[in-house]
């Protein structure tokens, strides 16, 4: 007789972070008083509600390995963004459910090396940066 085992590893550190509100990227109250994901690791999440706005200060890098989703949301990205292999930018112009663009933008006067995917769907990019 043989059995087959089927089971899934998770990633116990997986982590989902979400702005609170509008605000400078570093400021905990952005995240709802969470620290800020300044790193972002393979299997973590970070999204933003629609309407928000998320600046990167010029002092500030965030190191991406997971996702990044803008959801009718924007970022203003004046410091770094370095999106590793396994990192995902994905700026989604549309509310689940719903056919209309939303006003998602991602504007960028700084650095963003981007080694991994950058998907634009529907947004918008405005780059006057590298």
């Amino acid at each position: 007789m043989v059995f087959a085992l089927s089971f899934s590893i998770h990633d116990a550190h997986a982590a989902t972070f979400n702005a609170a509100q509008s605000g400078n990227w570093d400021d905990p109250a952005t995240w709802g008083g969470a620290s800020p994901p300044i790193t972002i690791n393979s299997g973590d999440a970070v999204g933003f509600a629609s309407g928000i706005t998320v600046t990167i200060p010029p002092a500030v890098t965030i190191n991406n390995g997971g996702n990044i989703l803008l959801e009718n949301s924007s970022v203003i990205n004046s410091g770094t963004i370095n999106n590793n292999s396994s990192g995902t930018i994905t700026n989604h112009g549309f509310n689940i459910g719903c056919c209309t663009p939303g006003p998602t933008n991602f504007t960028n006067s700084g650095i963003i090396n981007n080694m991994g995917t950058f998907n634009i769907d529907n947004g918008q990019v405005f780059n006057s940066g590298t």
